[in-house]
């Protein structure tokens, strides 16, 4: 088995970056929450208003009391996103990926966002994975893409940034390629 974990920099500079991109997003979030409320809410606020004094020609239907609190809802549930997004600090793995015999696992990782976890744990069989270097490309780092293709033809693929890794990759494309090939 073998565990290849994330640099003590990659940690740092993941430590130090994500707080600020989290909070970049939930003011952006903050921001469109403001503005959808201008556009839904007040309008939706001044039909509700004008039913319940009696003041609109029409009384309150169904259809329009529904519609008038999903107006309503949609402010108020990107201000409980924005809020949760401010909240959350991201945090990284202690282990990138973990080589077994049979399997590559790979943990879920954190990325900003309100709902926390966004990138699943995965777990690719090894006979059926290969691995393949991806030199740099214009912003891009180094990479190695893990491809697993099962016997029904389902294809699943995922890249790893090998700047941040404590493992060579030629010891990674080794590890998962020797013991299926012996």
């Amino acid at each position: 088995m073998l565990e290849i974990r994330f640099t003590a920099d990659a940690r740092a500079e993941f430590e130090s970056t994500m707080p600020k991109l989290q909070r970049a997003n939930a003011r952006t979030t903050l921001i469109l929450a403001v503005l959808v409320g201008g556009l839904c809410a007040l309008p939706s606020g001044l039909l509700i208003a004008g039913w319940l004094t009696g003041v609109a020609a029409e009384p309150a239907t169904a259809t329009g009391t529904a519609l008038a609190i999903a107006l309503l809802a949609v402010p108020a549930v990107l201000t409980w996103s924005a809020a949760r997004a401010w909240r959350h600090v991201p945090r990284l793995p202690e282990v990138a990926l973990t080589i077994t015999p049979s399997t590559i696992e790979f943990p879920a990782m954190e990325v900003p966002g309100a709902r926390g976890i966004q990138r699943r744990a995965v777990t690719f069989r090894r006979e059926w994975t290969t691995v393949e270097f991806l030199p740099r490309k214009a912003l891009q780092a180094d990479a190695l893409a893990f491809r697993e293709t099962s016997p029904a033809g389902k294809a699943r693929v995922r890249k790893q940034a090998t700047q941040h890794l404590d493992t060579p990759a030629s010891v990674i494309i080794e590890a998962v390629t020797k013991e299926r090939t012996a």
